[in-house]
Protein backbone atom coordinates (compact mmCIF):
# COMPACT_ATOMS: atom_id res chain seq x y z
CA UNK A 1 0.00 0.00 0.00
CA UNK A 2 1.65 3.48 -1.02
CA UNK A 3 2.16 6.17 1.89
CA UNK A 4 0.01 8.58 1.71
CA UNK A 5 0.92 12.86 2.19
CA UNK A 6 1.28 14.01 5.86
CA UNK A 7 -1.72 15.35 7.39
CA UNK A 8 -3.61 17.04 10.03
CA UNK A 9 -5.82 15.06 12.13
CA UNK A 10 -9.30 16.84 13.11
CA UNK A 11 -11.63 14.60 14.38
CA UNK A 12 -12.80 11.01 14.78
CA UNK A 13 -15.89 10.44 13.31
CA UNK A 14 -19.03 8.54 14.35
CA UNK A 15 -18.58 5.53 12.29
CA UNK A 16 -14.85 5.24 12.63
CA UNK A 17 -13.28 7.23 10.32
CA UNK A 18 -10.92 10.26 10.77
CA UNK A 19 -11.06 13.35 9.44
CA UNK A 20 -8.28 15.20 8.39
CA UNK A 21 -7.25 17.98 6.20
CA UNK A 22 -4.51 17.66 3.07
CA UNK A 23 -2.57 20.86 3.16
CA UNK A 24 -1.09 19.91 -0.10
CA UNK A 25 -4.82 19.72 -1.97
CA UNK A 26 -6.33 22.23 0.28
CA UNK A 27 -9.12 19.76 1.62
CA UNK A 28 -10.67 17.92 4.29
CA UNK A 29 -10.51 13.82 3.95
CA UNK A 30 -12.46 11.29 5.56
CA UNK A 31 -10.55 8.20 5.55
CA UNK A 32 -12.54 4.86 7.27
CA UNK A 33 -11.27 2.60 9.92
CA UNK A 34 -12.46 -1.30 8.84
CA UNK A 35 -13.03 -3.62 11.68
CA UNK A 36 -10.49 -6.52 11.61
CA UNK A 37 -8.14 -4.24 9.95
CA UNK A 38 -4.66 -3.76 10.04
CA UNK A 39 -3.85 0.36 10.82
CA UNK A 40 -0.73 2.20 11.14
CA UNK A 41 -1.30 6.00 12.63
CA UNK A 42 2.10 8.16 13.54
CA UNK A 43 1.21 11.43 15.79
CA UNK A 44 3.32 14.53 15.56
CA UNK A 45 4.77 16.05 19.29
CA UNK A 46 3.04 18.97 17.83
CA UNK A 47 -0.49 20.31 18.02
CA UNK A 48 -1.56 22.78 15.30
CA UNK A 49 -4.79 24.84 15.36
CA UNK A 50 -7.65 22.75 13.87
CA UNK A 51 -8.96 25.74 12.21
CA UNK A 52 -13.10 26.64 12.19
CA UNK A 53 -16.38 27.33 10.65
CA UNK A 54 -17.43 30.20 8.99
CA UNK A 55 -20.81 31.56 8.23
CA UNK A 56 -22.03 29.97 4.54
CA UNK A 57 -19.88 29.80 1.70
CA UNK A 58 -17.17 30.23 4.09
CA UNK A 59 -17.22 26.79 5.03
CA UNK A 60 -14.33 25.03 6.64
CA UNK A 61 -11.10 27.39 7.42
CA UNK A 62 -8.18 26.04 8.06
CA UNK A 63 -5.78 27.72 10.57
CA UNK A 64 -2.78 25.26 11.54
CA UNK A 65 -1.24 28.12 14.15
CA UNK A 66 0.52 26.34 16.71
CA UNK A 67 -0.91 25.44 20.10
CA UNK A 68 -0.11 23.98 23.46
CA UNK A 69 -3.56 22.78 24.37
CA UNK A 70 -6.84 22.01 22.84
CA UNK A 71 -7.47 21.82 19.34
CA UNK A 72 -7.59 25.79 18.39
CA UNK A 73 -6.05 29.19 18.65
CA UNK A 74 -8.11 31.54 20.79
CA UNK A 75 -9.17 33.38 17.57
CA UNK A 76 -10.66 29.91 15.74
CA UNK A 77 -11.84 29.29 19.28
CA UNK A 78 -14.50 32.65 18.81
CA UNK A 79 -14.95 32.61 15.52
CA UNK A 80 -16.36 29.04 14.82
CA UNK A 81 -20.27 29.15 13.73
CA UNK A 82 -21.85 25.86 15.22
CA UNK A 83 -25.09 24.78 15.65
CA UNK A 84 -24.68 24.23 19.56
CA UNK A 85 -23.50 28.11 19.88
CA UNK A 86 -26.16 29.32 17.54
CA UNK A 87 -28.43 32.05 18.73
CA UNK A 88 -30.44 32.25 15.74
CA UNK A 89 -28.47 35.45 13.77
CA UNK A 90 -26.31 32.83 12.15
CA UNK A 91 -26.30 30.27 10.28
CA UNK A 92 -22.90 28.12 9.29
CA UNK A 93 -24.92 26.57 6.24
CA UNK A 94 -26.47 27.76 3.47
CA UNK A 95 -30.21 26.61 3.77
CA UNK A 96 -30.12 25.00 7.84
CA UNK A 97 -32.09 27.89 9.43
CA UNK A 98 -35.34 27.31 7.98
CA UNK A 99 -34.81 23.50 8.74
CA UNK A 100 -33.45 24.11 12.05
CA UNK A 101 -36.38 26.14 13.21
CA UNK A 102 -38.82 23.90 11.62
CA UNK A 103 -37.08 20.52 13.09
CA UNK A 104 -38.36 18.06 15.36
CA UNK A 105 -35.32 17.39 17.85
CA UNK A 106 -34.92 14.85 20.22
CA UNK A 107 -34.02 15.76 24.35
CA UNK A 108 -32.61 11.95 25.34
CA UNK A 109 -31.45 10.46 28.27
CA UNK A 110 -27.52 8.64 27.78
CA UNK A 111 -26.70 6.17 30.59
CA UNK A 112 -22.84 5.41 30.46
CA UNK A 113 -21.55 3.40 33.20
CA UNK A 114 -23.70 4.60 36.51
CA UNK A 115 -23.75 8.03 35.17
CA UNK A 116 -27.08 9.79 33.31
CA UNK A 117 -26.47 12.42 31.07
CA UNK A 118 -28.82 14.39 29.33
CA UNK A 119 -28.40 15.70 25.30
CA UNK A 120 -30.02 16.65 22.29
CA UNK A 121 -30.25 16.11 18.22
CA UNK A 122 -31.94 16.27 15.51
CA UNK A 123 -34.45 13.23 15.35
CA UNK A 124 -33.55 11.23 12.65
CA UNK A 125 -29.66 11.48 14.54
CA UNK A 126 -31.15 10.27 17.87
CA UNK A 127 -29.11 6.46 17.15
CA UNK A 128 -26.05 7.65 15.73
CA UNK A 129 -25.93 10.88 18.66
CA UNK A 130 -26.16 8.12 21.28
CA UNK A 131 -23.15 6.38 19.58
CA UNK A 132 -21.07 9.34 19.39
CA UNK A 133 -21.65 9.67 23.31
CA UNK A 134 -20.40 6.00 23.43
CA UNK A 135 -23.86 5.72 25.67
CA UNK A 136 -24.92 2.34 27.15
CA UNK A 137 -28.30 2.83 26.99
CA UNK A 138 -30.27 5.31 25.81
CA UNK A 139 -33.93 7.06 25.82
CA UNK A 140 -36.04 10.20 24.06
CA UNK A 141 -37.36 12.10 26.94
CA UNK A 142 -39.20 14.74 24.47
CA UNK A 143 -39.52 15.95 21.42
CA UNK A 144 -39.43 19.46 20.63
CA UNK A 145 -39.65 21.47 17.34
CA UNK A 146 -37.00 24.27 16.67
CA UNK A 147 -33.29 23.98 17.63
CA UNK A 148 -33.25 27.12 19.92
CA UNK A 149 -35.99 25.72 22.13
CA UNK A 150 -34.83 22.25 21.92
CA UNK A 151 -31.47 23.36 23.51
CA UNK A 152 -33.49 25.49 26.08
CA UNK A 153 -35.33 22.23 26.82
CA UNK A 154 -32.34 20.25 27.01
CA UNK A 155 -30.99 22.12 30.24
CA UNK A 156 -34.74 22.34 31.89
CA UNK A 157 -34.66 18.20 31.33
CA UNK A 158 -31.09 18.37 32.93
CA UNK A 159 -32.61 20.69 35.93
CA UNK A 160 -35.51 18.26 36.36
CA UNK A 161 -33.75 15.29 36.32
CA UNK A 162 -30.30 16.42 38.39
CA UNK A 163 -28.68 15.09 35.32
CA UNK A 164 -24.99 16.20 33.96
CA UNK A 165 -25.27 17.78 30.22
CA UNK A 166 -21.05 16.69 30.00
CA UNK A 167 -19.51 13.75 31.06
CA UNK A 168 -15.67 13.63 31.49
CA UNK A 169 -13.31 11.62 29.27
CA UNK A 170 -11.81 10.41 32.74
CA UNK A 171 -15.68 9.56 33.95
CA UNK A 172 -16.15 7.97 30.39
CA UNK A 173 -12.93 5.79 30.67
CA UNK A 174 -13.54 4.40 33.93
CA UNK A 175 -17.12 3.50 32.65
CA UNK A 176 -15.68 0.96 30.21
CA UNK A 177 -16.31 -2.82 30.43
CA UNK A 178 -18.46 -1.89 33.11
CA UNK A 179 -22.20 -1.30 32.20
CA UNK A 180 -25.01 -0.97 34.16
CA UNK A 181 -27.26 -4.33 34.24
CA UNK A 182 -30.46 -3.87 31.88
CA UNK A 183 -32.56 -3.95 35.33
CA UNK A 184 -30.55 -0.76 36.94
CA UNK A 185 -30.42 1.31 33.50
CA UNK A 186 -34.24 0.30 32.94
CA UNK A 187 -35.16 1.68 37.11
CA UNK A 188 -33.07 5.18 36.10
CA UNK A 189 -35.02 5.50 32.75
CA UNK A 190 -38.32 4.89 34.54
CA UNK A 191 -37.68 7.47 37.29
CA UNK A 192 -36.80 9.97 34.71
CA UNK A 193 -40.14 9.36 32.87
CA UNK A 194 -42.02 9.96 36.19
CA UNK A 195 -40.39 13.20 36.87
CA UNK A 196 -40.80 14.66 33.75
CA UNK A 197 -45.03 13.34 33.31
CA UNK A 198 -46.18 16.55 34.47
CA UNK A 199 -44.10 19.00 32.23
CA UNK A 200 -43.01 16.90 29.31
CA UNK A 201 -44.93 14.56 27.11
CA UNK A 202 -42.87 11.53 26.28
CA UNK A 203 -42.44 10.22 22.81
CA UNK A 204 -45.28 7.17 22.46
CA UNK A 205 -42.10 4.93 21.17
CA UNK A 206 -39.84 6.10 23.73
CA UNK A 207 -38.20 3.05 25.34
CA UNK A 208 -34.63 2.36 26.52
CA UNK A 209 -32.69 0.94 23.35
CA UNK A 210 -29.03 -0.72 24.60
CA UNK A 211 -26.21 -0.01 22.57
CA UNK A 212 -24.01 -2.73 23.93
CA UNK A 213 -24.01 -4.91 20.84
CA UNK A 214 -21.66 -2.17 19.27
CA UNK A 215 -19.16 -1.82 20.76
CA UNK A 216 -15.67 -3.81 21.17
CA UNK A 217 -16.15 -6.90 24.06
CA UNK A 218 -14.12 -6.94 27.00
CA UNK A 219 -13.60 -3.38 26.85
CA UNK A 220 -12.15 -3.57 30.49
CA UNK A 221 -9.54 -5.43 29.56
CA UNK A 222 -8.06 -3.05 27.31
CA UNK A 223 -4.60 -1.15 28.42
CA UNK A 224 -4.94 2.39 28.03
CA UNK A 225 -2.40 3.44 25.74
CA UNK A 226 -1.01 7.18 25.27
CA UNK A 227 1.70 6.76 22.73
CA UNK A 228 1.85 8.85 19.48
CA UNK A 229 2.38 5.47 18.16
CA UNK A 230 -0.44 3.67 17.34
CA UNK A 231 -1.00 0.43 15.12
CA UNK A 232 -2.47 -3.35 15.17
CA UNK A 233 -5.94 -4.39 14.09
CA UNK A 234 -8.95 -2.53 14.66
CA UNK A 235 -11.59 -4.02 17.13
CA UNK A 236 -14.02 -0.70 17.16
CA UNK A 237 -14.86 2.01 18.98
CA UNK A 238 -16.82 3.58 21.79
CA UNK A 239 -17.53 7.21 21.76
CA UNK A 240 -13.59 8.80 21.20
CA UNK A 241 -12.08 5.75 22.46
CA UNK A 242 -10.34 3.34 19.70
CA UNK A 243 -9.75 -0.32 20.51
CA UNK A 244 -7.18 -2.50 18.77
CA UNK A 245 -5.04 -5.62 19.36
CA UNK A 246 -1.50 -5.45 18.87
CA UNK A 247 1.48 -8.60 19.51
CA UNK A 248 -2.01 -10.07 21.50
CA UNK A 249 -2.80 -7.72 23.82
CA UNK A 250 -5.68 -5.47 23.89
CA UNK A 251 -5.55 -1.60 23.77
CA UNK A 252 -7.59 1.59 23.98
CA UNK A 253 -6.56 4.93 23.19
CA UNK A 254 -8.71 8.28 23.30
CA UNK A 255 -8.52 10.13 19.98
CA UNK A 256 -9.68 13.49 20.83
CA UNK A 257 -6.70 14.02 22.26
CA UNK A 258 -4.66 13.76 19.06
CA UNK A 259 -6.84 16.67 17.64
CA UNK A 260 -4.61 19.04 15.82
CA UNK A 261 -1.63 16.85 15.27
CA UNK A 262 -0.17 15.44 12.06
CA UNK A 263 -0.45 12.36 11.51
CA UNK A 264 1.43 9.68 9.28
CA UNK A 265 -0.41 7.14 7.93
CA UNK A 266 1.61 4.61 7.01
CA UNK A 267 1.73 1.20 4.80
CA UNK A 268 -1.37 -0.87 5.15
CA UNK A 269 -4.26 1.32 6.24
CA UNK A 270 -6.67 1.43 3.41
CA UNK A 271 -7.49 4.51 2.46
CA UNK A 272 -9.11 3.74 -0.32
CA UNK A 273 -12.39 4.72 0.48
CA UNK A 274 -11.64 8.67 1.94
CA UNK A 275 -14.58 10.82 1.15
CA UNK A 276 -13.36 14.79 -0.44
CA UNK A 277 -14.33 17.79 0.95
CA UNK A 278 -17.59 18.37 0.56
CA UNK A 279 -18.78 14.96 2.12
CA UNK A 280 -16.40 15.34 4.70
CA UNK A 281 -17.77 18.80 5.92
CA UNK A 282 -21.26 17.40 5.72
CA UNK A 283 -20.42 14.62 8.07
CA UNK A 284 -18.10 16.76 10.50
CA UNK A 285 -21.02 19.61 10.75
CA UNK A 286 -24.22 16.83 11.02
CA UNK A 287 -21.75 15.69 14.73
CA UNK A 288 -23.25 18.69 16.23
Amino acid sequence: MQRIPMLQFIRYLPDSAILCHNSDRRKLESIPLLKGESFSFQFSNWKYCTGHFGNGSAGYVPCAKPIIRGRQCSSCMTSDVLCYKCTGESCFMPGMAESCAKGEWSIYLAIIGDLPKVGVTSRERFGTRLLEQGADYGMELARVTGGLESRMAERVIAGLLGAKMVVSKKKKLDSLGAPLPLEKAQEIAAGAKEKLAAYFEPPKDSDLISFLSHYPQAMGDAELVEDLSLGGKFLGKKGTFLFFESNGGKYVSEMSSFEGRMIDIADGTDTSQADGTHMAIHRLHNMF
